[in-house]
C-alpha cells in the first residue's frame, strides 16, 4: 500500500517486527509514510489509545489482519474475554466501531477482515465451526481448534453485518482467506513428539504448499484494490469463495448484538 502512495499506519505489540516491516518498506523506496502506533489487541484500552493517536482526518482502508491461533489453554484477555474470541473478533470489531467517524469520510473506503477457511468444516478433525452464542466464553467448555474455527467465522459474520449497513456506493466490506502463509501465527500450538518428527519431515512439502507473506497478502490487496469484489462476500485466491452455511443474517445479527454487548457500546453507522 505504502508503494503505492498511502500513508501507512502499522498497528502492533512488538516494535521491533515494526520497525523491520517499515525499514523493508523505504529500501523499496515507498512513496507513502509508514508509521508505527502500539496496538494489543487483548486490551480495549491499547485499542481506544491507538484510535486516539491516528492522526489521519479520514481512513481509505482498514486492514484488521492480527489473530491469534489455537492457544492450547484457556487464556483471557485484560478485560476478562477469551483470548481468541477477544483477539480476532472482539478487537477488531472495536477497533473499526472507534474508527468508523474518519472511515466514513473517505468517498470510497475499504475495510477487510482476515478470516481463514478455518471458518468452513474441516473434515480432517469433523471440526464445523457452528456459533455459540450461550457459551462464546468457553466457560464450560473449550477446545483450543474449535474456537479458533468459530472467531474465523465470527469474521465473516462481522463482515455480513457491517456491509448490510453501509452504503455500497461509499464503500465495502470484505472478508478474505488469505491462504496458508508461513508466518508465526502456530506459535501458540503445542505438537507432541510424534507431530513434530512427522512436521520436520514433512517441511519441504510444507514449504511447497503454503504461501509466502508477499504471496499471503496478495488476495488481501485484491479485494482492497480491485472494482471487481461484492460488498459483504468472502474471498480466497483473488476471487469469491463459499461460506459456512451459518453465515446468516441471523447470526450475524445476534453477533453484532452480542458484541455491543460486550464492549458496552452502541455502533451505529449513519
Amino acid at each position: 500500500m505504502a508503494s503505492l502512495g498511502c500513508d501507512v499506519i502499522i498497528g502492533a505489540r512488538d516494535i521491533l517486527t515494526a520497525e523491520a516491516v517499515i525499514k523493508a518498506s523505504q529500501r523499496n523506496n515507498s512513496k507513502g509514510k509508514i508509521t508505527f502506533i502500539p496496538l494489543d489487541l487483548a486490551d480495549t484500552g491499547s485499542i481506544k489509545k491507538f484510535a486516539e493517536l491516528v492522526p489521519f482526518e479520514k481512513i481509505d482502508f482498514l486492514i484488521n489482519n492480527a489473530g491469534v491461533m489455537r492457544i492450547p489453554e484457556r487464556r483471557l484477555t485484560k478485560q476478562g474475554e477469551e483470548m481468541q474470541w477477544g483477539v480476532n473478533h472482539l478487537g477488531h470489531f472495536y477497533l473499526t466501531f472507534l474508527l468508523w467517524p474518519k472511515i466514513k469520510r473517505s468517498p470510497n473506503f475499504r475495510i477487510i477482515n482476515l478470516s481463514s477457511m478455518g471458518h468452513k468444516k474441516n473434515f480432517m478433525r469433523s471440526i464445523n465451526p457452528t456459533p455459540d452464542f450461550d457459551d462464546i466464553n468457553y466457560e464450560k467448555s473449550y477446545d483450543p481448534a474449535i474456537a479458533y474455527g468459530k472467531s474465523k467465522l465470527y469474521n465473516v459474520l462481522f463482515t455480513r453485518a457491517l456491509a448490510q449497513r453501509i452504503d455500497p456506493t461509499r464503500g465495502k466490506v470484505l472478508s478474505v482467506h488469505p491462504g496458508g502463509v508461513r508466518t508465526d501465527l502456530t506459535r501458540e500450538m503445542k505438537l507432541s513428539i510424534v507431530a513434530k518428527i512427522a512436521a520436520g519431515l514433512l517441511y519441504p512439502v510444507y514449504w511447497f504448499i503454503t504461501k509466502n507473506p508477499w504471496q499471503g497478502c496478495q488476495t488481501t490487496l485484491y479485494c482492497a484494490l480491485s472494482d471487481d469484489v461484492e460488498n459483504g462476500c468472502y474471498y480466497a485466491d483473488c476471487k469469491k469463495d463459499s461460506e459456512n452455511v451459518e453465515v446468516t443474517q441471523g447470526n450475524w445479527e445476534r453477533l453484532w448484538d452480542i458484541s455491543e454487548k460486550h464492549l458496552g457500546i452502541t455502533f451505529k453507522t449513519d
